[in-house]
């Protein structure tokens, strides 16, 4: 598989899960694919990154490693991941990714279990000498059970979080967002995925099979009509958003969409929130 990416021309490879360092062949698989050229990504919660694993990704040198953490605290932390001492674990990865050179990115979610960390979190990715991304996205799994929402930042509680911490950062009105025309989505077009059973997805967030590469070649599943269909739908302009008047501060993902309604064509409930709460902090900063 590795071989045919190759020859059909990619270049970024992501590994990501689920959790990749529970693949006990990951030395073996770094090693191909950086002897083939790519430049890798990983994506992890760094808690089983350690001994050969660890040893392994500093051999493959990647352009990135992507760490999971939700909060400062150990406690609250291993509360939400619901894993005794996987805080201390995985601090101590970033530690020793960042030692070795590799840049080293922290990834949170902000939700209610941890929003009042949030400077706290960054303090500490600062001093971890990473670099900090958040999103405020809890999307339905792929059963279509929507129990993470729960967790999730109801609007007023998202607009309270952007006044304190983000201010002027806030989209300014007329900022054009990604409900109409998807220009911004690569699905299809220069991204795709591929999961642990061989089925090929458009992008980890549009979870429709195009392929298997239990039957096709990579090549075959990139050049076919199934993939083009996908790319069409997530390119295309949902209906329901035409004329919405919160398409300046929109950020809408046809593979949320598809996982919230069934269809990528459907409005994303979450990128409403989002962009709901977004055109009232921006409201409230205007008129302060």
């Amino acid at each position: 598989m590795l071989s045919e990416l190759a020859d059909i021309g990619c270049l970024f490879l992501v590994l990501t899960g689920g959790e990749v360092c529970c693949r006990p062949d990951l030395p073996q698989i770094l090693e191909l694919a950086r002897d083939r050229g790519f430049a890798i990504r990983i994506m992890t919660n760094g808690t089983l990154l350690e001994g050969d694993r660890l040893t392994a990704v500093c051999a493959a040198e990647p352009i990135c490693v992507d760490f999971s953490l939700y909060a400062a605290d150990p406690a609250r932390h291993d509360a939400i991941t619901r894993v005794p001492g996987s805080h201390e674990r995985t601090v101590r990865a970033i530690v020793a990714c960042g030692a070795a050179g590799i840049r080293t990115v922290v990834k949170t979610v902000v939700m209610k279990h941890n929003v009042l960390e949030f400077e706290a979190l960054h303090a500490l990715v600062r001093r971890l000498g990473a670099e900090f991304a958040y999103d405020y996205a809890l999307v339905p799994s792929d059963s279509g059970e929507e129990r993470m929402r729960a967790h999730g930042l109801s609007e007023s509680e998202l607009v309270e979080f952007m006044l304190a911490r983000i201010g002027s950062r806030v989209p300014p009105e007329g900022r054009r967002g990604s409900s109409g025309t998807d220009a911004a989505c690569g699905a299809g077009r220069n991204v795709m995925a591929i999961c642990p059973d061989g089925s090929v997805l458009p992008c980890l967030g549009y979870r429709v099979p195009v392929g298997s590469l239990a039957e096709q070649t990579v090549c075959r599943i990139w050049h076919s009509a199934e993939l083009a269909r996908s790319c069409e739908l997530t390119k295309a302009r949902a209906a329901v958003c035409e004329g919405c008047d919160l398409e300046s501060y929109c950020v809408r993902c046809p593979g949320v969409a598809f996982a919230e309604c069934g269809s990528p064509l459907d409005c994303s409930k979450s990128a409403c929130m989002v962009a709901r709460a977004t055109r009232r902090a921006y409201n409230a900063l205007v008129s302060a």
